[in-house]
């Protein structure tokens, strides 16, 4: 690494050992933060995880009820059809031969 250094044209630093108390110090505040931050990670991904969830469910509800309502539209329209047929067979029927009269 000092070499490399040298290539650069950095100065090569001596750098100072930690004492026990900063180490520690060092080492407590390092892993704070960290358990810190998978807390928060962990939240992230668990709600981001419920939204999906929820809006799938939500997708599903309204699929199911717009399918029911196509269904519901198509007995609908069956049943409207078989009564104007059966509207239009009970109609009576009266045929006018040329020179007959009907009363």
């Amino acid at each position: 690494m000092t070499l490399k250094m040298k290539f650069l044209g950095y100065k090569t630093e001596k750098i100072r050992p930690l004492n026990d108390t900063r180490a520690i110090e060092a080492g407590a505040n390092f892993l704070s933060e960290a358990f810190i931050f998978s807390v928060a990670a962990s939240i992230i991904i668990a709600e981001t995880w419920r939204s999906h969830s929820n809006a799938k469910n939500r997708r599903n509800h309204v699929d199911d009820a717009l399918e029911n309502l196509e269904n519901k539209t198509q007995v609908l329209s069956v049943s409207m059809g078989l009564k104007r047929h059966t509207e239009y067979q009970q109609q009576p029927t009266v045929v006018a031969l040329p020179g007959i009269s009907v009363n």
